[in-house]
């Protein structure tokens, strides 16, 4: 069985969102860093007048009504390890990353 760690950053966006929600929701691994910043996962695609096709983030959102609230997936993310003030010091150091991994499963047994 392997323990898994995704790291999220303000720019994780879009479709970036949905893995951390997703994996958070099901239980398939920790998040760490810092709450996402933006985008839903609901990906629109569009063709300009010369035939050129783009996919961007659409404006559908995706989420869950909680309350009478619309919660979205993308903001729904808690981090299991927040970075703060210290994501640069994590996000490309990773021995840092690892280091501040096994601090948070010892401290969890």
């Amino acid at each position: 069985i392997y323990d898994f760690f995704i790291i999220t950053s303000p720019g994780t966006y879009s479709c970036g969102t949905a893995l951390p929600y997703y994996a958070q929701k099901y239980g398939w691994a920790t998040i760490m860093g810092v709450q996402p910043s933006g985008g839903d996962c609901a990906v629109a695609s569009y063709i300009d007048c010369y035939g050129l096709k783009l996919v961007m983030s659409g404006f559908i959102k995706l989420g869950s009504l909680t309350d009478g609230e619309f919660i979205s997936d993308e903001t729904a993310v808690v981090m299991d390890i927040p970075y703060g003030d210290m994501a640069d010091e994590y996000y490309f150091n990773r021995p840092a990353a690892v280091e501040l991994i096994h601090e948070y499963q010892q401290a969890a047994e």
